[in-house]
């Protein structure tokens, strides 16, 4: 429990509970692979944070991932954004979002706020 003081000439102490927050990374996860489907790319980075209420509800889930698509996949002419809305089970509904660009860089992020 965490007890902040507040006043600043007061003796008053409230006590206020923190959502509980945890992060993970690693490395590994799948990209496009220029024909409509993905490969695995071993050497992509990803992130992600997840916090927690009281009750240890899931009340935001945020992923990112970093990673190329693989060589001798077609690449786009030009940088490519798509946002759509994406079903993450247990979750639920959330918002995804993939970029690649003519390099062959890719990134991909998820968001669930409830």
């Amino acid at each position: 429990m965490i007890i902040a003081l507040t006043g600043a000439t007061s003796n008053k102490v409230t006590a206020s509970p923190l959502s509980d927050v945890t992060t993970d990374s690693g490395t590994g996860c799948y990209v496009p692979d220029g024909n409509d489907g993905y490969a695995f790319d071993s050497s992509c980075s990803w992130h992600v944070v997840i916090k927690r209420d009281k009750d240890a509800n899931i009340t935001e889930y945020r992923y990112q991932d970093h990673g190329t698509m693989p060589e001798g996949a077609p690449r786009p002419s030009r940088t490519i954004s798509e946002t759509y809305p994406l079903v993450l089970n247990p979750l639920g509904l959330g918002l995804a979002t993939e970029i690649t660009t003519p390099s062959g860089e890719y990134k991909s992020s998820f968001v669930f706020k409830n």
